[in-house]
């Protein structure tokens, strides 16, 4: 399979490359360096490079030394190099399980918006490496995605002057009905109410602008 993969003449033929390594694979061949590395070639050579990269990755996950681990990922970025796949992307949760997995930017940033991509993921670039954090890995290179974690701009003010308003409305309803004097008089209740209400809502606004000076 490697003469026709890589001989200069006329023996040079990538399908027939694929078809014998490929009965090397099925004969036994599925755990060996040789056989995985030359059929990731051979797919790569017959325009299957995105299925040949997968033979790669499991190489990598098969390795038993930091060292052939991590000549086994300059390879893999190579090869995605040589065949233009980009760089793939892996994201954990907090129990180490894959939660999502793209090539793509854009389908990456909606996942972190629908919730899919959780802030506390873990991710790592093709399959290699170690798990790092999304600020170490992912916004590292793509600084702009940051911004999608980041909560609305005066949610906590809106909030927190409702409340103010809520609690100023039945401070002045109960101050109507059971201060002495003030019972039995209408006018003097709605306009307690409405006091109380703006009041409260003016404290509201004081309180979340001071939040969000934080």
């Amino acid at each position: 399979a490697r003469v026709h993969l890589e001989a200069d003449d006329e023996l040079q033929n990538a399908a027939v490359a694929l078809e014998h390594i490929q009965k090397a694979y099925e004969l036994g061949g599925d755990k060996d360096q040789a056989v995985l590395e030359t059929l990731a070639k051979a797919l790569g050579a017959n325009g299957q490079a995105e299925h040949g990269i997968r033979y790669l990755e499991r190489l990598h996950a098969m390795a038993a030394t930091d060292d052939a681990r991590v000549s086994i990922a300059a390879r893999i970025n190579s090869y995605r190099t040589q065949f233009t796949l980009g760089t793939s992307w892996e994201f954990s949760n907090s129990y180490g399980d894959v939660i999502f997995e793209s090539d793509d930017i854009d389908a990456i940033e909606k996942a972190i918006v629908n919730g899919s991509i959780p802030q506390d993921a873990q991710c790592r670039k093709n399959k290699t490496g170690e798990w790092q954090s999304l600020e170490e890995g992912l916004v590292a290179e793509f600084p702009h995605v940051a911004a999608l974690f980041k909560k609305p701009k005066g949610g906590a003010a809106s909030s927190t002057v409702a409340m103010g308003g809520f609690v100023g409305l039945v401070v002045g309803v109960v101050a109507g009905l059971f201060v002495p004097g003030l019972k039995d008089s209408p006018p003097f209740i709605a306009g307690a109410a409405v006091a109380a209400t703006a009041l409260g809502a003016l404290i509201g606004v004081a309180a979340g602008a001071g939040g969000k000076k934080k």
